[in-house]
């Protein structure tokens, strides 16, 4: 289950989107996925980034 299931109606949803959905419909089949995939996105803090590009001259 889960990423298999997911796919599944993923896919599904896509052939039935070829037949002329609307945004609104589009929308509500992905509100309604039975399985959806969850992540968790743990970060922490290592140094300070480097500066890009426009932040190395001076205004």
């Amino acid at each position: 289950m889960g990423r298999a299931a997911t796919a599944a109606y993923y896919a599904e949803t896509l052939r039935q989107i070829d037949a002329g959905w609307s945004t609104e419909q589009i929308g509500r089949a992905w509100d309604r996925n039975p399985v959806p995939e969850r992540y968790t996105l743990d970060l922490w803090f290592v140094r300070d980034s480097e500066p890009g590009e426009d932040e190395d001259e001076e205004l």
